[in-house]
Order: C-alpha cells, then sequence, then structure tokens
C-alpha cells in the first residue's frame, strides 16, 4: 500500500500556516524531507483521512491533524512516518500520555527515534529513575532539536543521581560558540542553589547581568530572588527597577518587584533535579523561540510543561508561541492554564483577551478586560488594552472611554505613557472631536519628542486639515527623517508638500511613497493628484484608477471617481483634492 512518508517533524514547519506550506521541510536530525507525493488511490479511507490531516496541519489546526492521522494510521499501522508524525501531533498539542503509548509503538519499529528517546528519558526522571534517564539522554545523537537540549538535561540527570560535582563539571564542559553558554551558566547558577551551595550561586548569577544592559526576564527574576534570600533586598529592587526601565516592560517583573517592595521572598522555581530540567527545556524553547523558530520552541516548551505543569510561566511560553503560529485557540487554552497565584497569571490573562480577539471571541475579550480593569483600579494595562481592541474594530466611542479612564488612573505621567495619549488622540480625531485630539496628541508629543508615529499623525492631520502647515512639514521631514522606509510617513510628507503648493517635490516624495507601499489606495490617490497638478494629467488618471482597484474606503470612491471623470479643479481646494 503507497503513502508518502511524512517528515518527522512535519508541524514543526507547517503550524499555523497557510495551505500549502507543509512541504520541504527539516526534521529533527537536520535532512529535508518531501510531504508531496502520490497517495494510494485504492484505499479510499487512508487517502481520504490523511488528506484530512494534510489539510488540518497547513492550516494550523494540530488536533485535528492528529485524530485524522491516527484514523489513517489504522489502514497503516507499520508506517514509521505516519507513526512518527502522530507521536510529534501529539506532543505539540499536550497530549503527552497519548504521545507516551504512541512513542512504545514507534520505538518498537525504529529503536534508533531520538524524540521518543528524549521524552522516555524524561518520564525517567519524573519518575525518580535518574539513572536510566542519564543512560538514555547519553545515547541521544549530538544534531537535530534533541542533541540541543540534552547536555543541559544530561547535567540534571547526573546532579538528580547524587553526583553534584559531576553534574556542575557537565555543565562547565563546553563555550559559547553554540550560543547557550549563559545558558549553562544560569543552569549552573541553579544547580549550585539547589545544592544549599547559594553564596557561590549568587556570584555567579551576578556576572551574568552587565549594568545598564537588557537581561533575560527569566535570569532577572531568579537573581532578584536569589539576593532577596541572601538579605540584599536593596539590590533586589534596584536591579527590577533598572530592568523595567531598560526594556520599557512590566509584567512578571512588575509584580516581582511589588513583591518585593512587599517584604515578601519571591519562590525560585528550581529546587530539585525534575524541576531544573522542566528550567532547562524552558531556557531552550526560549532560546529558539527567538530565533524564529517558535514552533521548535514548542515541543521544548511542551516537554518542559510535562514536567512542570504548574509553572505559568511555561504555559505563557506555549501560549505565546502558539499566538504567533496564528493557532489562536491553543493560545488560549495555554493562557488559561496559568495557574491563578502564579505572578505570570495577569499577563497570561491579557495574552489570553488578545489570542480572544483575534479568534473572534471578541465579547469574551471585552468582558475578561473589564473584568481585569476592576480587579486592580489602579493599574492600566487591561483598560490600554481594551481601547486598543475598541480602536482596531473601529468602535471609537468605545475605544475614547477606555483610554480616557486609563489616562484618570495614571499617578504620575511617565515617558512610556505617549503611546497612551497617542492612541487616546488617534480615537478623539477619529470622533471629530478635533481640540481635544489635537490636546492629546501635544501631550504624546510632548512626552516623546522624536516619536516617528506621533510626528506624523499630528503632522499630518495639521497638513490634511489646513492648519499649521510649516510646522506640520518640518515634524513630518523629522520623521522621515527617523523611518525613511516607511511609505505611510513618506506619504504624508508628500502630501504637506502638496498642500503647500509644492508639487515636484511632492511628486518625488509620492512616487518613493507608492514604492514602498503600492498596494495602499489612499497613496497611490495621493499620487495622481500630485501628477495631475504637474501636468502628468495621463498618469494621473492610471493612479486614480489603480486607487479604485485597491478598494479605498467608502466614503472615498465617489471623489475619486468624480476626478477620473473630470480631473481637478484650476485651484486646489482646502480638502484632499
Amino acid at each position: 500500500m503507497a503513502i508518502v512518508a511524512l517528515t518527522s517533524a512535519l508541524w514543526l514547519g507547517a503550524c499555523g500556516a497557510g495551505p500549502g506550506s507543509g512541504s520541504g521541510v527539516v526534521d529533527g536530525s537536520g535532512s529535508t524531507l518531501s510531504t508531496s507525493g502520490p497517495i494510494d488511490t485504492d484505499a479510499p479511507s487512508l487517502a481520504g483521512d490523511y488528506l484530512a490531516g494534510r489539510y488540518a496541519l497547513d492550516t494550523g489546526d494540530l488536533r485535528t491533524a492528529a485524530a485524522s492521522f491516527e484514523r489513517a494510521l489504522q489502514a497503516a499501522p507499520d508506517n514509521v512516518e505516519l507513526r512518527r508524525q502522530v507521536f510529534l501531533l501529539q506532543l505539540a498539542t499536550g497530549d503527552i500520555d497519548a504521545a507516551l503509548q504512541s512513542g512504545e509503538q514507534l520505538s518498537a519499529l525504529d529503536p534508533e527515534t531520538d524524540e521518543v528517546d528524549l521524552l522516555f528519558a524524561l518520564r525517567d526522571a519524573k519518575a525518580g529513575d535518574f539513572a536510566a534517564s542519564q543512560r538514555r539522554l547519553e545515547a541521544l545523537a549530538p544534531r537535530g532539536l534533541t542533541g540541543l537540549a540534552a547536555p543541559l538535561l544530561q547535567a540534571w540527570a547526573i546532579y538528580g543521581d547524587g553526583d553534584v560535582e559531576g553534574g556542575l563539571r557537565s555543565l562547565r564542559t563546553g563555550g559559547d560558540e553554540d550560543g547557550l553558554g549563559p545558558l549553562r551558566r544560569y543552569n549552573e547558577a541553579l544547580m549550585l542553589r539547589a545544592a544549599g551551595r547559594r553564596d557561590e550561586a549568587l556570584l555567579l548569577l551576578r556576572g551574568e547581568i552587565k549594568p545598564e544592559t537588557p537581561a533575560a526576564s527569566r535570569v532577572v527574576e531568579t537573581l532578584a530572588a536569589f539576593e532577596v534570600e541572601a538579605g540584599q533586598r536593596d539590590r533586589a529592587i534596584k536591579l527590577l527597577e533598572e530592568q523595567i526601565s531598560l526594556t520599557g516592560e512590566g509584567g512578571a517583573l512588575s509584580d516581582m518587584l511589588a513583591t518585593v517592595q512587599a517584604g515578601r521572598t519571591p519562590d525560585v522555581p528550581v529546587t530539585d533535579a525534575t524541576s531544573g530540567m522542566a528550567d532547562a527545556l524552558l531556557g531552550v524553547a526560549e532560546a529558539v523561540s527567538q530565533q524564529r523558530a517558535g514552533p521548535q520552541g514548542l515541543f521544548f516548551a511542551r516537554l518542559a510543561a510535562y514536567l512542570a505543569p504548574e509553572r505559568g510561566d511555561v504555559w505563557l511560553l506555549i501560549g505565546r508561541i502558539e499566538q504567533l503560529q496564528q493557532n489562536d485557540a491553543e493560545a488560549v487554552r495555554a493562557y488559561a492554564t496559568v495557574p491563578t497565584a502564579s505572578p505570570y497569571s495577569w499577563e497570561a490573562r491579557l495574552a489570553e483577551a488578545d489570542a480572544m480577539a483575534a479568534s473572534g471571541r471578541t465579547d469574551e475579550a471585552v468582558d475578561l478586560l473589564r473584568a481585569m480593569a476592576k480587579e486592580q483600579p489602579t493599574r492600566t494595562d487591561a483598560l490600554r488594552q481594551l481601547g486598543d481592541l475598541y480602536r482596531r474594530n473601529e468602535q471609537f466611542q468605545d475605544a475614547a472611554a477606555a483610554y480616557g479612564e486609563a489616562i484618570e488612573r495614571l499617578a504620575a505621567v511617565e515617558p512610556d505613557d505617549w503611546r497612551l495619549f497617542y492612541s487616546n488622540g488617534i480615537a478623539l480625531e477619529r470622533l471629530g472631536r478635533w481640540p481635544e485630539a489635537e490636546a492629546s496628541l501635544l501631550r504624546a508629543l510632548e512626552l516623546a519628542p522624536d516619536q516617528p508615529l506621533v510626528l506624523n499623525y499630528l503632522g499630518y492631520s495639521w497638513v490634511d486639515q489646513g492648519e499649521n502647515l510649516e510646522r506640520g512639514q518640518e515634524m513630518l521631514q523629522r520623521a522621515v527623517e527617523l523611518r525613511p522606509q516607511d511609505g505611510f510617513i513618506v506619504d504624508s510628507l508628500g502630501w504637506a508638500y502638496y498642500r503647500l503648493g509644492e508639487y515636484e517635490k511632492a511628486v518625488e516624495a509620492l512616487e518613493r511613497a507608492v514604492e514602498l507601499e503600492p498596494g495602499d489606495p489612499v497613496i497611490n490617490d495621493h499620487l495622481g493628484d500630485a501628477y495631475w497638478r504637474v501636468g502628468r494629467e495621463r498618469e494621473a488618471r492610471f493612479q486614480w484608477q489603480r486607487a479604485l482597484v485597491l478598494k479605498p474606503e467608502e466614503d472615498e470612491i465617489a471623489a475619486i471617481e468624480s476626478k477620473l471623470e473630470r480631473g481637478l479643479p484650476a485651484v486646489p481646494g482646502a480638502g484632499r483634492g
């Protein structure tokens, strides 16, 4: 019976992708295998289930893909690649019990399957048999996905088997050539602390964070916990404040800062070999995901969740990877798994609302964000996100209300709040409340004088309304200097030249804008107007026709059609043209 051999990690290349994207991907060993080929038409059930699985896989529905391939497998139980596909899909969806069972069946057909051996090594560790876990890890090939994590896991298995110095030596082996040197040293610090050698752990981890340099959030959190344990609460607070100011992000770091300031001691999630293995897998998952290899990161994150299902940061990462792959339903499922008591709970709920909105569950997202805003009456992040959700849906009245409430909650306005005033200004401008919008945009500009988005929006609004033309032009010129490859900002400058009657300059800028954003109807329409003013009437009509093809807003269609029929009036009016 003929059936195409599936790549051992097809889901790594296809999850979340569009139809037809699953062919020619790289498997765990680094080999490239094709997923296209003939299906045996004499086996209609097998062909149907296989094709259904392929379609589900290509559209990112991993659970349906797994179920379809399992049915296909019933008709071809000895197909090794199909069985490996089912195993990996079960891992990808977090169905570890089923993956363990499939792994046993796959191992019977192919004893040298590294992904299965890795899972079995973790099962041994979870059962406390670190000697068996170590033997399996030693046998893994030093390549592909499994080879990336095996050295870290092996070190923890050695530690778990009672050989602390052996585990530490294993972590100290190798340089930084593979990019995992910092991760090995981080695990070394965790192992030292788990072994009771807290002073050594503290000194080692301090050396991993350089002054005025953003560091990985998890490393910062761990060092802050080490500092508090050592009685250095002030150092922990300073570290957290510096990192928050450097990254501009709150989330778990802000929550930990509040914990430390309140006199409490943050938890360190690694206390033994098994939790150390989970943390190592999480570290590899993060490292891989940062290299734009999110699906491969999902492989490691799911294994980390198997060892440490209570860790909120693991589920948060799983959700983020799924969301980046446009698997919003799976992302919601992962975010909702973060324990309520976890320091990552708030961050996960914000992300859950975002994934809900992306999957069409807008009302649920709104309800969640409103509940969060009520739950924490001094925080603004849920309200900001609520405003963004409304603004994306062009519900500008509700957006302005949410932004306004967030502004009222600000105890002190910080430079990073420019985005809140900017977003509020956009909502108010779209409502026709220009004086209020202008005031909000000017406040954003005051907080971030060189922010190109603010310079562009305010400058364009002035120019388009015929107000403050010279200052608006200067702002737009500065915005273009800051973002010369942004077609929308270049368009704004071109339109400013047009409104000032500098038509040759307008043509030059607008031609550049169309090159950068050829599919935008407004930019093409603007270029048509500029062409007309310099006497290039045939080209003007071409651009206006193109603007219509590109589906402009309904209220713009009649104006463009009128220009196609009659051209522009001899003297430019105060409006768009």
